[in-house]
């Protein structure tokens, strides 16, 4: 209906931060133990990477709803500590805002085991192959890539995405 609010945008840049309704700084109350996840799994890594994270004491709630880039924002603004998603199924192009807007708050976004993807404009980039890991916390990220490397091992090492950048030291 005309006068009528459907939606927002949100929009930032380095040096410039986010802005377009999220809040600077902390998550919101409660969501430091709240994953975000896609709701079609179909994957079966996910359910032991959240019961070794839970065991961890870093998460102990799940919420899933099926948009990457709504995933994004709830870690955006505080309402997930993560993302974390542990098979293929996305694409750069769901990716790339949501990791420019939470690179300019100090977030992490990566593949599923912590590293980073280059994007592209080739055919053989499009895909995140290995998962995708995003947080706005980047000592958190870390450990949760620690924690999925050792839970779903060796995945997703063994697939071979020219989109990953590989650390020097592997």
């Amino acid at each position: 209906a005309p006068g009528h609010l459907t939606g927002r945008t949100i929009w930032g840049g380095p040096g410039a931060g986010v802005l377009g309704g999220v809040a600077p700084g902390a998550l919101v109350r409660g969501a430091s133990q709240v994953v975000g996840t896609n709701r079609v799994m179909r994957d079966a890594r996910l359910p032991a990477v959240l019961e070794a994270l839970a065991s961890e004491g870093k998460l102990l709630t799940q919420q899933t709803v099926s948009a990457t880039g709504y995933n994004f924002l709830c870690v955006l603004e505080g309402a997930t500590a993560l993302y974390v998603l542990t098979r293929r199924g996305t694409k750069k192009w769901d990716s790339c805002a949501g990791e420019a807007l939470l690179s300019a708050v100090g977030g992490v976004t990566t593949d599923a085991v912590g590293r980073p993807y280059i994007y592209q404009a080739t055919p053989d980039h499009h895909q995140n192959l290995c998962g995708l890991l995003v947080s706005r916390c980047p000592d958190l990220h870390a450990k949760v890539a620690c924690t999925i490397e050792k839970m779903c091992a060796p995945w997703p090492k063994d697939v071979i995405d020219v989109s990953v950048r590989i650390p020097l030291n592997q």
